[in-house]
């Protein structure tokens, strides 16, 4: 079951939409006669799921990091007076 660079390349513009029509045809009829193109989709499909959901948390640990940074410091007391006027109703 060995997946070729292309096919790799090929699903991940499918899977994003970036495919020109034709092209996403011409995909879509050989994941319908190639199981192994289809299973390969399939797991392309979770993985890039699983890849987004890790790099959000991620994204979201280093902003509350920085946020603790901002707003702990109190050198940065104009900074924090700044966002709170922002937020201010």
């Amino acid at each position: 079951m060995k997946t070729s660079l292309t096919d790799i390349c090929k699903t991940e513009q499918f899977l994003e939409g970036k495919l020109p029509t034709t092209e996403a045809l011409v995909f879509e009829a050989r994941m319908i006669t190639n199981h192994e193109l289809r299973l390969n989709v399939h797991i392309q499909k979770k993985l890039m799921v699983v890849l987004k959901y890790f790099y959000r948390r991620q994204l979201k640990q280093k902003s509350e990091q920085a946020g603790k940074l901002l707003f702990s410091d109190p050198g940065k007391r104009d900074f924090q007076n700044n966002i709170s006027q922002l937020f201010k109703h």
